[in-house]
Formats: C-alpha cells, structure tokens, sequence
C-alpha cells in the first residue's frame, strides 16, 4: 500500500472522532434539564420582566 494513503486512512478516524464528539456536544449542551428549568428560569423572568405562571 501506498505511504500516503495509508497516512490518509489513519488521518481520517481522529477526524471522524472529533466530528462525532463536537456533535454530541452541541446535542449535550442545547438540553434543558428540569433543574435548570427550576433554578434559572425565574431569574430569566425577572430580568425580562415576565410574571411567573407559579
């Protein structure tokens, strides 16, 4: 085999982790979970000026 395609191979699965991993954060971080929900939001509110449905 080829020097440079088999650099080339090698090369492509850490890209491909990465890409795969920046994914999974970008999925991680846009959740919102019950208690942030419950600790920011009424702080968000006031700040916005937004009575709490509560």
């Amino acid at each position: 085999m080829h020097p440079q395609l088999v650099f080339s191979e090698a090369a492509w699965q850490p890209r491909k982790f990465l890409r795969n991993k920046k994914q999974e954060w970008e999925e991680y971080r846009s959740e919102v979970t019950a208690f942030e929900l419950k600790a920011l939001l009424p702080v968000l509110q006031d700040q916005l000026g937004i009575a709490s449905k509560t």
